[in-house]
């Protein structure tokens, strides 16, 4: 049983924090961005990387620090100036006062997520069948990670150009690690690897649609296990959505669902 105390959640929340803080550095070098920027503030990371970034949100509230109205205001400031509304995730570790201060402020709930986690090295992986195989992608095989993925998400040969641009971080941040899944000598799929403090996150993963049911996330996921262990990790996660073929796949790999948290959304006026 994977049980998780205040001390893993955090380990947990700050290797999110770190990859999304990451992911908009990567991302505000493609594509600039004059208010891009991110903050350390009450122990979170807070971040923003464009209007449409999809890490425009504040990570970590009240995991490492006390919840506080003054990070709260100061959390607040930070996306007043930029015009966008205020996203914080709220993990049902953090500290207790969170939820009322969010409640008093006028927060409301945007999404769940399902943490997923798992302790490595995992036990009893599954053989890989003899036809597939994964490698990690070299720098000179960015561009071709991120058509790739982009196939497997758009589930067509051309992905569209807005896919590419969010993929694009996914490969190029500081602390990433891609992989390709191969099959008979073709590529079928692809996904990442974010590390911090012990703990790999896997995320931007897909699997292209003529490839699909043939075990191809399960080898990303034990070759990203593998690989994590020998980089210095004990702690694996994966988000997912809730009910989601992503989290059924990631449970049958050997992670536990770790808890469920909440985006929590209030619009500046």
């Amino acid at each position: 049983m994977f049980f998780v105390d205040v001390l893993t959640a955090a380990r947990l929340e700050m290797a999110q924090a770190w990859r999304a803080t990451h992911y908009a550095g990567a991302r505000l070098e493609q594509q600039p961005d004059p208010q891009g920027d991110t903050l350390t503030i009450g122990g979170a990371q807070v971040i923003y990387a464009g209007a449409t970034a999809p890490v425009n949100r504040a990570i970590g509230v009240g995991m490492v620090e006390p919840a506080s109205v003054p990070t709260l205001e100061a959390i607040e400031e930070f996306y007043a100036v930029r015009g966008a509304p205020v996203r914080i995730d709220l993990c049902p570790l953090a500290d207790a006062a969170l939820v009322s201060l969010l409640a008093d402020r006028g927060y409301e709930l945007e999404r769940f997520s399902t943490i997923l986690a798992a302790r490595l090295p995992a036990a009893g992986s599954a053989a890989l069948p003899p036809e597939l195989r994964v490698t990690q992608a070299t720098p000179a095989e960015a561009q071709h990670w991120l058509n790739v993925v982009g196939q497997g998400f758009d589930e067509q040969d051309r992905p569209h150009a807005a896919t590419l641009q969010v993929l694009y971080p996914n490969f190029f941040a500081a602390n990433a690690y891609a992989f390709l899944a191969w099959i008979g000598g073709e590529p079928a799929g692809g996904g990442g690897m974010y590390l911090y403090g012990g703990v790999a996150e896997f995320g931007g993963a897909s699997t292209r649609l003529a490839y699909r049911k043939r075990g191809v996330q399960a080898a990303l996921l034990q070759q990203r296990m593998a690989a994590a262990y020998a980089l210095g990790c004990d702690l694996a996660l994966v988000m997912t959505m809730p009910g989601t073929v992503s989290q059924r796949n990631v449970q049958r790999a050997g992670f536990e669902v770790a808890y469920t948290k909440v985006t929590m959304t209030r619009q500046i006026t």
